[in-house]
């Protein structure tokens, strides 16, 4: 089956072939849903190139981004019916569909699990990617235009995503897991629940990219990393604020972000 799908969907992320390379040297940030970002002001993350995930799209202050690529790669999430979070044989009715057509993706490159193709309305707006072939995490098999094994989540897309497309070098912010103790929680949740210290998930994934990339964690004040990386203040020069959800999302998406969290967690 993963052969067939693999060949099926072969004209469609063979087109990716065109980001090779496209920003060879340059620098950029990659932006997740951590609570850090309720403390972060998004317009001290301008100067560069933006690479945005899952459901940052709802942040008012997303305009402020130089963003060019976002990452959405939850299998059938453009279906009126999915799988869900839950394994085997099971279908019930996607939560987010009528959510994740409600963006406009003018402004950005859109790239998206392969499995939603028959679903988009305007295919020239999307680009797919996906891993049918199951290949284990490996610059080797970091190809967009095939099989890639940086397919498995918005994290490991955005930083694939931005070796091959060249950038030298990669900011995370809001990507609270990478802090220690690791972050809990996301921007637009109330409560930030204490990490684990001494849990660092990511210990495989900085291996394999460290001799294609420099990477580093933009922690908040205080906090440290098992990763190269710099505190929010001395960034920016700028010291934390932090705002509540609900002055940085709207309530029409605090909504029904309450209720889908189960997916989220």
């Amino acid at each position: 089956m993963r052969k067939i799908l693999n060949y099926i969907s072969s004209n469609i992320v063979s087109r990716n072939v065109r980001f090779l390379n496209k920003h060879k040297g340059e620098e950029c940030y990659l932006i997740g849903n951590g609570a850090s970002l309720k403390h972060f002001d998004l317009s001290q993350f301008s100067d560069k190139i933006s690479f945005g995930c899952n459901e940052l799209r709802i942040h008012n202050d997303l305009h402020h981004l130089n963003l060019k690529y976002y990452i959405g790669l939850h299998p059938l999430s453009y279906c009126k019916y999915w799988r869900g979070v839950k394994t085997g044989f099971h279908i019930e009715q996607n939560p987010f569909y009528k959510h994740t057509h409600s963006f406009n993706n003018n402004n950005y490159e859109m790239f998206v699990h392969a499995s939603n193709y028959p679903f988009t309305r305007d295919y020239d707006k999307f680009n797919y990617i996906h891993n049918y072939m199951k290949n284990s995490l490996s610059i080797d098999t970091i190809d967009f235009s095939s099989s890639s094994s940086f397919s498995t989540g918005g994290l490991e897309a955005m930083i694939g995503l931005a070796i091959y497309m060249g950038f030298k070098k990669i900011y995370l912010v809001g990507c609270d897991y990478w802090f220690s103790p690791k972050g809990e929680g996301h921007f637009y949740t109330e409560d930030e629940p204490p990490g684990e210290k001494n849990i660092f998930l990511y210990d495989k994934l900085l291996k394999v990219i460290s001799e294609k990339v420099e990477l580093v964690v933009v922690t908040r004040n205080g906090f440290k990393s098992s990763a190269n990386y710099i505190e929010y203040s001395e960034l920016t020069g700028m010291e934390e604020n932090k705002k509540a959800p609900c002055e940085i999302v709207s309530e029409k998406y605090l909504s029904t972000m309450d209720a889908v969290s189960y997916l989220r967690g």
